[in-house]
């Protein structure tokens, strides 16, 4: 079976996963997120969702000045081999965090809360749909029923509706020859952070992303002179007008740039789905099949194992 084909089929499956919550835990009106890489943007898709206050900690170890108890703690891990997250769960297991993974975190801390997510053979940037899935029932369930009910093959054809052969390639060629900048609002940042990483861990290809309107106020200085090395990708929302109107004035004086404009869905679970099957369709159509190997941060996690600095009890 086609690879790209398997890849959504799980997405599509991962997204029906109703995970079981640990008996008493409930989200606080305020949230302490702790994870790294894939696994940290499940922070993102929380913070994206709620209408809770989300900090969202990409660390080895605990950095804020705020006190724990004023928090509800997650720990998000999906092989549970990350050491950043063992070193940083080692130091704040006293606050009895929330652990999500698949791996063996919660045999190492056996007393903790867990959410347990089913083991299969794909990186975390692949496992985003139990992600959305987890953390949609954490902030509400009924969020979590209207996952349920989203027509994700409707959202798929119509990102294959723009991503067809000829927009495609002619995006393809583009981006080899330059670097993708992408840009959304600040609402909408987690959607360019995520193709963002796609881009980098899928075709390993150098990419970033910024939101309006604070990119008009600092990164704009270069752009018109250095605009030939670029790609710029809008994720464009129509109910932002004031940002729609800063969009067009950036477009005039980008004038003879290279800028892609892509619609975004009107509601987040929407938006969410739909640029993690335009990324990982785009992606693959860049790189095929080698999207799912990165050697590179096999290497980096497996001689980051070595660590003894902090020992984990």
């Amino acid at each position: 079976m086609d690879i790209l084909k398997i890849i959504i089929e799980h997405f599509f499956k991962s997204l029906k996963f109703r995970p079981k919550i640990p008996k008493g835990f409930k989200l606080k009106k305020r949230v302490l997120f702790f994870g790294i890489g894939g696994s940290g943007f499940g922070g993102e898709i929380l913070k994206f969702l709620s209408k809770r206050i989300i900090l969202v900690e990409k660390n080895y170890k605990f950095s804020f000045q705020q006190k724990l108890d004023d928090f509800s703690t997650i720990v998000c891990s999906w092989s549970g081999k990350t050491k950043e997250i063992q070193l940083v769960l080692n130091e704040i297991k006293k606050a009895k965090p929330l652990i999500v993974s698949s791996g063996d975190l919660a045999n190492k801390f056996k007393n903790l809360p867990t959410i347990v997510l089913p083991k299969n053979e794909f990186s975390p940037r692949f496992n985003l749909g139990y992600f959305i899935s987890v953390f949609s029932f954490l902030e509400e369930k009924k969020l979590w029923r209207r996952l349920q009910k989203i027509n994700t093959k409707k959202i798929l054809k119509k990102v294959l509706e723009i991503l067809d052969d000829k927009f495609s390639k002619d995006v393809i060629l583009k981006i080899k020859k330059r670097i993708p900048l992408i840009y959304s609002s600040k609402e909408n940042f987690p959607l360019a952070y995520l193709m963002k990483i796609k881009l980098n861990e899928n075709s390993k290809i150098p990419a970033f992303c910024n939101f309006f309107p604070e990119l008009a106020h600092n990164e704009l200085s270069f752009l018109p002179r250095y605009s030939r090395k670029f790609l710029f990708v809008i994720l464009k929302d129509k109910k932002e007008k004031f940002i729609e109107f800063q969009v067009e004035i950036f477009k005039k004086i980008l004038k003879n740039s290279e800028i892609i404009e892509i619609i975004l869905p009107e509601e987040k679970l929407e938006k969410l789905i739909f640029v993690n099957l335009f990324s990982d369709v785009l992606t693959y159509k860049i790189s095929g099949s080698n999207i799912i190997k990165n050697k590179t941060l096999e290497v980096f996690k497996k001689s980051l194992g070595k660590y003894e600095g902090d020992k984990i009890q």
